[in-house]
């Protein structure tokens, strides 16, 4: 095998904001799916999907906090988070800004 070391080339480290993001779903009795945050207070959507759901949710909590950390202020997670309801699933997503 070929020793390729010597034409590699280090990428720059940078820091990249990290979130992890616990997001609770269910369906909803007319088909459609609710998706909420439950570690971030006021974020929740509902779409016609689970897909649809989980892409606007994550899209409205990266807008949210790349704008915190932009400005350069806290985040304010909950220091607890609530157990599902009845019928919600839970998902997990980590946000790269």
């Amino acid at each position: 095998m070929k020793d390729h070391s010597e034409n590699s080339q280090k990428l720059p480290q940078t820091s990249v904001p990290v979130y992890s993001c616990t997001i609770y779903v269910k369906e909803l009795a007319d088909g459609s799916v609710a998706a909420r945050c439950v570690n971030l207070d006021g974020f929740a959507v509902t779409a016609n999907t689970e897909p649809n759901a989980l892409r606007e949710l994550i899209s409205r909590l990266k807008a949210e906090l790349g704008r915190l950390h932009e400005q350069q202020l806290t985040v304010s997670w909950r220091a607890e988070v609530d157990p599902p309801d009845e019928g919600e699933s839970e998902r997990f997503t980590v946000l790269h800004l």
